[in-house]
């Protein structure tokens, strides 16, 4: 085609949807070597045609120097978009989302999380990021890290102003379950020590609570000195003494465990659990500290009767008699 007063941008959108771009960004001229093909001159276009062939023109057989001042018409194409997915939801863990995206080409991607307490995008971190201060990644996939259990989250996937993905569906990590049932130890008259199954999460407190039989309220027991807490029983451990109870009284103990600032649901409730009481002391006096003056006693008892049967069988008369007649 030459380039001559008709050609322009118009024309250029016709050659460059055929092309399967969706347009031109500009309509210019290129020189050319001679060639034996049939010119198109005159070329004018509405807009509406899918080819250029569909155009108003003129065919000019012979030579190209038939076009004005040795010049064709040529093309700039607008580039077609970058297309780029949104990210979707593969699986999750308490602290982790492993997500995947769909994208036209290679590119380096950015991760970012929706913040609702400041309504704006921000950066994240992620396993295998490129940066330390955000998610930045050369694969169409990610995990992001650093969440919180029981949190549902938002993404979207950055590539520069002008290609940024769709807001992601909704992504949540997993519960924190909660702690397994408690279970007695051993108690006192005023202390009752449980324990329970630990779940293996670095950084995860348990907070006890407990019930008197005679209450429906519970409340937060006391593990003194043992508590992170003051006035509370926060432990790390799985097992807790808890501390100022009642003697000869019923209680039920339950927990539940702390992660990230994240609660889990309650345990089920321990079975009932009575601290010591006026019969048990007894009991607590011959098999604790009253053991060990009974075993003295049976000791002592025993001495005076080897003792008796060494002095009867040594200085009885009946003994003396024979030794005399000997």
């Amino acid at each position: 085609m030459c380039h001559d007063e008709s050609w322009d941008l118009q024309d250029a959108h016709v050659v460059c949807r055929q092309l399967g771009y969706d347009g031109a960004e500009n309509a210019s001229y290129a020189e050319v070597i001679e060639t034996e093909v049939t010119w198109m001159r005159n070329v004018q276009c509405n807009g509406s045609e899918s080819a250029i062939l569909e155009c108003t023109h003129n065919h000019v057989e012979g030579d190209f120097m038939l076009c004005q001042f040795f010049k064709v018409a040529s093309v700039i194409c607008t580039p077609p978009p970058v297309w780029l997915g949104s990210p979707e939801f593969v699986f999750s863990d308490l602290y982790s989302v492993f997500m995947r995206w769909n994208s036209s080409e290679s590119s380096i991607y950015k991760v970012h999380m929706w913040n609702n307490q400041t309504s704006s995008w921000e950066s994240t971190r992620c396993r295998e990021s490129l940066s330390a201060a955000a998610c930045v990644v050369r694969a169409s996939r990610a995990t992001v890290v650093d969440l919180k259990p029981s949190s549902t989250y938002y993404f979207r996937i950055y590539v520069s102003k002008t290609v940024t993905s769709a807001l992601s569906r909704p992504m949540t990590t997993k519960e924190l379950e909660p702690p397994p049932k408690p279970v007695f130890v051993s108690k006192t008259f005023e202390t009752i020590t449980i324990r329970w199954k630990l779940h293996h999460l670095q950084g995860i407190t348990y907070n006890v609570q407990m019930q008197m039989n005679t209450q429906s309220r519970w409340m937060d027991a006391k593990c003194g000195a043992q508590s992170l807490v003051p006035n509370q029983c926060v432990l790390k451990g799985p097992v807790a003494r808890v501390t100022d109870l009642k003697r000869n009284t019923m209680y039920h103990f339950r927990l539940y465990a702390v992660f990230k600032g994240v609660s889990s649901d309650y345990s089920l409730p321990s079975d009932s659990i009575r601290t010591a009481g006026d019969v048990e002391s007894i009991v607590f006096f011959f098999w604790g500290g009253g053991l060990f003056v009974i075993v003295i006693i049976v000791c002592l008892f025993i001495c005076l009767l080897v003792c008796f049967v060494f002095f009867v069988f040594v200085f009885h008369p009946l003994n003396a008699k024979f030794s005399i007649w000997a």
